[in-house]
């Protein structure tokens, strides 16, 4: 097994596994259904939600990348009845300004 990331804090928790998500690792919203993980990306590389195995929780499998129109993210995404809902969202322009 590779080497796995240093824990910052435990706090009783222990890590079992982990996966850069393909080269992806903006995760920023993990919704679990039994062995399948679905994260949400905050980047703007094109993958919007990262659907991965988690049948063995030591080595997580990227299963699919679904893919967002340029231009947006799909930071958030949310499970209820069997159906995955997730958001296309523009990136906001923020400007900072003196005076």
């Amino acid at each position: 097994m590779a080497t796995l990331p240093r824990a910052l804090e435990q706090h009783g928790l222990e890590l079992v596994g982990h996966t850069d998500l393909a080269d992806r690792g903006d995760g920023m919203q993990v919704m679990r259904n039994g062995d399948v993980l679905y994260v949400g990306h905050m980047g703007d590389f094109g993958v919007g939600t990262s659907v991965v195995d988690i049948v063995d929780p030591s080595r997580p499998r990227v299963l699919r990348q679904i893919p967002v129109p340029k231009g947006t993210h799909s930071h958030k995404v949310q499970l209820g009845d069997s159906l995955l809902l997730a958001s296309a969202s523009r990136r906001a322009r923020v400007c900072w300004c003196t005076t």
